[in-house]
């Protein structure tokens, strides 16, 4: 049997890393940005920010030489998805609020 990163529970979680990492990035990442955001905007009330996307880290079915499975590979493309996904909720939050229009997100 072949032990996956994603499989393994991290102290303090009752799932492993596959079920409470995406739950977590979706329930916390956007507000976190949003937040974080806001604050730096509130500090520099004339900058410009652009934030960057997450982009795969991997080609699809990647195995990185035996460190790194192309399972592992695929889901850790995933998180990536989620957190471009959280970036991209948290500025268009700022925009909706007609709040912010100097924050601009960048892939």
């Amino acid at each position: 049997m072949v032990d996956y990163c994603f499989d393994s529970t991290l102290a303090g979680d009752a799932e492993p890393l596959k079920v409470a990492s995406p739950r977590r990035l979706r329930a916390e990442a956007t507000p976190a940005i949003t937040d974080l955001l806001h604050e730096i905007k509130s500090k520099a009330r004339h900058a410009r920010i652009v934030v960057l996307g997450y982009a795969p880290m991997f080609e699809p079915d990647t195995d990185c030489t035996g460190m790194i499975s192309k399972q592992e590979s695929n889901w850790l493309n995933e998180m990536a998805g989620l957190m471009r996904e959280s970036v991209q909720a948290a500025v268009a939050a700022l925009h909706v609020r007609r709040r912010h229009r100097r924050i601009r997100r960048a892939d």
